[in-house]
């Protein structure tokens, strides 16, 4: 398509340049017809598309499972197949409309997701987002090195879930919190249980 719309473009500039006089009515017509040739391509490619109805409305679920779920691009192909019921051609033709994402970034807000909803310590999100989200390992990692959280407060909110609705013990929640599950350093649980009643 990039190559049609480039061809027109010439075209249109050498229309604009045999039929002027002035530099100034050449630069006025060669940025309206430029203008035009864009709206052109742009309906065209509205006009053209022999889209299905359900290839259409696997593009709209997979654009909104990223700009609201931050989900990664198999993540979305299982959703689309598995629980909406569309088609793996028509999950795989809507993975291939998402041309203008930055997965870095996807990763990086699921990551912040993970840590807002769950409490997760920062040495556990790579793994999370890599075996269980479906994201790239440089994905991941470039969320969890760009992720901005106080992990000793998220630690602390932690510590505070588990004396509170799971009525733990002070000393549980520290062998809780300092368990392979959890992740979490010694200084980062230290500070949690500081901060929880006595």
């Amino acid at each position: 398509m990039k190559k049609i719309f480039n061809l027109l473009v010439i075209f249109v500039l050498m229309l604009s340049f045999s039929g002027c006089g002035d530099n100034n009515s050449i630069q006025n017509n060669t940025q309206e017809n430029t203008a035009e040739v864009e709206r052109k391509v742009e309906n065209q490619n509205i006009e053209d598309t022999n889209a299905t109805a359900d290839q259409k409305n696997a593009v709209k679920k997979a654009n909104n499972y990223v700009k609201i779920m931050h989900m990664s691009k198999p993540k979305i192909a299982n959703q689309l197949v598995q629980f909406d019921n569309f088609s793996e051609a028509d999950a795989e033709y809507a993975i291939n409309t998402l041309t203008n994402i930055d997965w870095n970034d996807v990763a990086l807000k699921n990551a912040e997701a993970y840590v807002k909803n769950v409490g997760m310590a920062k040495s556990k999100l790579a793994n999370q987002l890599v075996q269980y989200e479906g994201f790239t390992q440089e994905e991941a990692n470039y969320a969890v090195a760009n992720i901005k959280a106080d992990f000793k407060e998220v630690a602390a909110q932690k510590a505070k879930r588990y004396q509170q609705e799971q009525n733990m013990s002070i000393e549980g929640v520290r062998k809780q919190m300092l368990g392979q599950f959890e992740g979490f350093t010694e200084e980062e649980v230290e500070y949690a249980i500081s901060k929880l009643q006595k």
